[in-house]
């Protein structure tokens, strides 16, 4: 593929689309913003009831009665902790990575950041990178693409010029040239993280019914307050003393040690499960998870990357040897140019050596899963995607 046969954007285009804020800015996060945590534990019922009988404690200056304070701000921190570390984990699995990408402009390839990419950009995509916005193949050279992270799928699809490659999706083998037609909160990844954003939170009856009891609380406290405020009156000697005698009457009505006790315990429950490598996202859910029976799974690659690794070479046959078996190895893998995960893992681990002469080659495919070569004075040799494929290889050998 040549690339100097698209000219790309050209600078005054670029400056333009930037004027127009069209470029690739764009916020993939799954999880609540710090102020949204934090707002969402300090301004509940429960916090504005006990504030509000602190400020008449502050008010009669009797501060060393505000002890009870300490529950609350106790139990606030509990939840914004949990929540914070929660989320500093889940935005490191963001579905967008890539922070690099490659750009034609002017007929020259310049390597940008990928927020600086702008719609009608063209870049080139190729195995092992991630697709940076969302774009329509101009051409393409045996692309497949791993969309597990935006579908759940696991399997490459193959990708023809014309076709659409979705941000956030990873080349799993050939490369090409695409145009931008969306960028920034446009973008397919980007339209996902907010619907992921958009969910309801773990229920709790625990919670539920202690929020219930509160609530009937604070609407009981206003008349006994007051009656109780008007008794204190004749017998205390000063209104301050009176009003602080009718917020230790009214304290005993909320139940802030049982509301501390429930935080305490799923704190507890996400730490036995963090032990585990399980990550928590919300307290309530611990609950929840008390009463499951049957917890189904899909392993589908979503959250791990398919970088793949050649860690060790191990004999089959005691004939053979280690040396042996990565001689052929060398050979096998640098007698193709194929661009994909696989052949990047050989060619760190096996060596080019270039002492055998391939006269004919079977290239590899997701259809036929493996590739073969015949060698000059050696034989024939294949890598194979599974052992149930070697009659196949053999059969289309003799042919």
């Amino acid at each position: 593929m040549e690339e100097k046969q698209f000219h790309g954007l050209s600078s005054a285009e670029v400056e333009d689309r930037i004027r127009m804020d069209r470029t690739n800015h764009m916020n993939t996060s799954a999880s609540k913003s710090v102020s949204d945590i934090v707002k969402e534990h300090s301004l509940t019922y429960f916090n504005f009831l006990n504030l509000f009988l602190a400020v008449l404690v502050a008010l009669t200056g009797q501060f060393k009665n505000m002890t009870f304070m300490g529950v609350i701000l106790i139990n606030t921190a509990i939840g914004i902790v949990q929540e914070l570390k929660v989320k500093k984990l889940i935005d490191q699995i963001s579905v967008m990575t890539a922070a690099r990408t490659r750009v034609i402009r002017e007929g020259v390839t310049k390597e940008i950041d990928v927020s600086d990419v702008v719609i009608d950009d063209v870049i080139l995509v190729e195995s092992g990178e991630q697709v940076c916005a969302d774009c329509r193949l101009l051409d393409a050279t045996g692309i497949e693409v791993n969309e597990s992270m935006l579908t759940g799928e696991s399997r490459p699809v193959k990708k023809q010029a014309g076709e659409e490659l979705m941000s956030g999706s990873y080349l799993v083998s050939g490369s090409g040239v695409a145009k931008v037609f969306h960028v920034g909160e446009n973008n397919y990844a980007a339209t996902l993280a907010k619907k992921a954003k958009i969910k309801k939170r773990a229920s709790s009856q625990m919670q539920e019914i202690i929020k219930k009891i509160i609530k009937i609380d604070g609407v009981l406290l206003i008349p006994v307050g007051i009656l109780l405020y008007l008794s204190q009156r004749g017998i205390a000697e000063t209104t301050s003393d009176a009003v602080v005698n009718t917020v230790a009457g009214v304290i005993g009505m909320i139940p802030e040690g049982l509301v501390l006790l429930t935080s305490v315990s799923f704190v507890l429950g996400v730490g036995r499960l963090a032990r585990k490598k399980a990550l928590v996202q919300e307290m309530e859910a611990i609950e929840a998870l008390a009463r499951v029976n049957v917890l189904c799974l899909d392993k589908t690659g979503t959250i791990t990357t398919g970088k793949l690794d050649v860690v060790d070479v191990v004999p089959v046959q005691e004939e053979q040897s280690p040396e042996e078996i990565t001689t052929i190895m060398s050979e096998l893998t640098w007698a193709f140019d194929d661009v994909n995960s696989t052949q990047d893992a050989l060619r760190k681990k096996f060596k080019k050596t270039g002492k055998w002469k391939a006269e004919e080659k079977i290239p590899f495919s997701s259809d036929r899963k493996y590739r073969a070569a015949f060698f000059e004075e050696h034989g024939g040799y294949a890598l194979v995607h599974r052992s149930s494929w070697y009659q196949r290889i053999h059969s289309l050998w003799n042919e």
